[in-house]
């Protein structure tokens, strides 16, 4: 571990001794000179209010408290915790290989194993607290590491050559969200067994990987026996024989469970809590959804007619209840895509909406907990509950190809097509782009806004406290510029983004609003070439060493800002308007691998000779 501080220190430490040795020229005075140069650009005059900002000089040096720990050398096979608070890589030692967690050494294997757990990421982390597995080989034997220490043979090269689920591509440490509980599958050589925090659970002949889950305490998997019929473990206790199973899920907490089964005779029922469903009337089940508070749904086609339905007909049954007539619909996701669903849950579990066929008349029906919100349309979708769960948007569409944003029941101004529709975090506001016949247009809680040639979604963004609301659009035909509230920024608008293409990919907005929502930082560089790409905070700006700003950040408090300044031999920290000393890289292995840990200190992974170091800033 290292500690220094880029500070003056080192200039003036040369005038001194320039003064008392003498030196031929005496630079002294120069020296002096360049030192108030420094000084002047680190602390440069406030602006007047209503005065033109001007770009700062580039090349501060940053005055602040440096710790640096060694973590070892940049390895092509490195993990890092969701929080980018731990770091582990897998390196050499001799003609065999070592686990370094935090820079602190493991056990010696042959190896660590490229089947487990993935090539390009060799160790699991706890999501919080800061447990972590893995696997290494030493000899015939697969041993499990926790925490940096052996906790036994996971199976041996014999049984890995059974070819049964127990080795799949589905093979994890599983951990619960607090990191206090682990489970994971172990082979004996005759059955596949799991482990729960190192007690064993009922063992298999194989076990399904894709239907183990871990929440809270409780754990819950699917194996089959020798008869080829599938039991469901929940609790350390097995289910009866099932001819399949499907669907199984815990809710966030574990209280609840359930999963699709089906018996002798080809007949479908859900289990809920360990309790079966109908049995009679059911064809098929499929696509099981699961509230936060534990109810379920899931897709039904009616069999026999003790149902009360037409045989062959399809619906979903909610909470126990069937609901007929009812369509699937794409619910859109932060990292893209849209998966098919049948309901829209609220965050609380206890309201959920769907689509109702009108069957025999067309059209659809929004409906919540059985009730109609809003008119009957030829079509509807993308049905989103705002963050506290009291207000609902969807999408519906009439028969004259026009749609219709609906909120909480109330139809708003028809357009042709309406996308990135976004509730504010405290759920008082909402905006989306519409196309309409005048062109693109902006609304804020229902109501025209601003219009532009182009809006760029991805650019459109509330403050934290849902106080203020950012956006992009042209400002020319080809030219973006950003805007907040309505007025607009200085600046031909630009994009945070990182050099390396991270798998998920990391996103960040194109404004950035401090917490508290009263400052704002964004990429940008003049039309006409007068500043080149830099970092704008409050109307301030600070030029980059070239166009690549990563990892931007406000501090907790809102009193400091930072972001990664990338070139092209190396990287440097901005922080508060000052730079760091450059790094030949930095790592971008998540989205917080380089961020505020408290109020006054920012940290990131730099690499310097070949060595990754943790790198820890203190602002003042």
């Amino acid at each position: 571990m290292t500690i220094r501080r880029w500070t003056l220190a080192g200039i003036a430490l040369l005038a001194a001794v320039a003064a008392t040795q003498g030196i031929a020229g005496n630079p002294l005075d120069d020296i002096k000179r360049e030192v108030e140069k420094i000084k002047k650009q680190q602390h440069p005059p406030t602006p007047k209010p209503g005065q033109p900002q001007a770009a700062t000089p580039a090349g501060q040096p940053l005055q602040a408290q440096v710790k640096e720990d060694l973590m070892g050398p940049a390895t092509g096979r490195m993990s890092m915790s969701e929080d980018g608070s731990h770091l582990a890589m897998v390196v050499p030692k001799g003609s065999r290989q070592v686990v370094l967690l935090d820079g602190v050494e493991g056990p010696l294997f042959d190896e660590i194993p490229m089947q487990f757990i993935g090539a390009n990421s060799p160790v699991v982390w706890s999501p919080t607290g800061g447990h972590s597995a893995y696997v290494g080989r030493r000899g015939g034997d697969y041993i499990a590491v926790l925490d940096g220490k052996e906790s036994g043979t996971i199976a041996t090269s014999e049984a890995m050559k059974n070819g049964s689920y127990g080795f799949t591509p589905e093979w994890k440490f599983l951990f619960s969200q607090d990191g206090s509980h682990l489970a994971y599958s172990i082979s004996d050589g005759g059955k596949w067994g799991m482990l729960l925090d190192g007690a064993k659970q009922p063992g298999f002949k194989t076990i399904d990987m894709r239907q183990f889950v871990l929440a809270g305490k409780r754990l819950a998997y699917v194996g089959t026996d020798d008869n080829q019929t599938w039991h469901v473990v929940v609790d350390g206790k097995s289910s009866p024989a099932y001819s399949s199973v499907t669907s199984l899920k815990l809710n966030p907490d574990g209280t609840h469970y359930a999963y699709l089964a089906s018996g002798v005779g080809q007949v479908y029922f859900a289990v809920h809590d360990g309790v079966e469903g109908k049995h009679y009337n059911y064809y098929g089940l499929q696509d099981l959804e699961m509230a936060p508070d534990g109810r379920i749904a899931y897709s039904a086609v009616w069999g026999k007619p003790q149902g009360g339905h037409d045989i062959g007909a399809g619906g979903i049954v909610v909470d126990g209840t069937e609901i007929p007539n009812v369509t699937s619909f794409g619910m859109p996701t932060p990292a893209g895509g849209a998966p098919q669903v049948h309901v829209a849950w609220s965050p609380d579990g206890k309201r959920y909406a769907y689509i109702q066929q009108n069957t025999p008349d067309p059209g659809v029906t929004v409906k919540v907990n059985g009730k109609p919100m809003g008119l009957s349309y030829a079509g509807a979708g993308q049905l989103l509950w705002s963050p506290d769960g009291t207000h609902l948007a969807y999408m519906a569409n009439a028969p004259n190809q026009l749609c219709f944003p609906v909120v909480d029941g109330k139809e708003l101004d028809a357009c042709h097509t309406y996308t990135d529709f976004k509730f504010s975090p405290n759920s008082q506001h909402y905006a989306y782009i519409a196309r309409t016949q005048e062109g693109l247009k902006l609304y804020y809680d229902g109501k025209e806004t601003w219009k532009a040639y182009s809006f760029d979604g991805s650019g459109l963004g509330f403050s934290p406290d849902g106080s203020h609301l950012g956006y992009s659009a042209t400002t020319s035909i080809s030219v973006f510029g950003g805007f907040v509230d309505g007025k607009p920024l200085d600046g031909k608008l630009s994009s945070f983004r990182n050099r390396m293409n991270t798998q998920p990919a990391i996103f960040y907005p194109k404004i950035l609003f401090s917490p508290d929502g009263k400052r704002t930082a964004y990429v940008a560089d003049k039309a006409d070439g007068s500043i080149k790409t830099s970092i704008v905070v409050d109307g301030t700006w600070y030029p980059g060493a070239a166009s690549l700003f990563a990892f931007p950040a406000f501090s907790s408090d809102s009193k400091h800002w930072a972001v990664m300044d990338g070139m092209p031999n190396g990287w440097m920290l901005m922080a508060d308007g000052k730079v760091s000393p450059m790094y030949e890289n930095v790592l971008e292995l998540n989205p917080n691998a380089a961020r505020f840990v408290d109020a006054h200190s920012y940290r990131f992974y730099g690499i310097k000779g070949g060595q990754v170091y943790k790198v820890t800033v203190g602002l003042s």
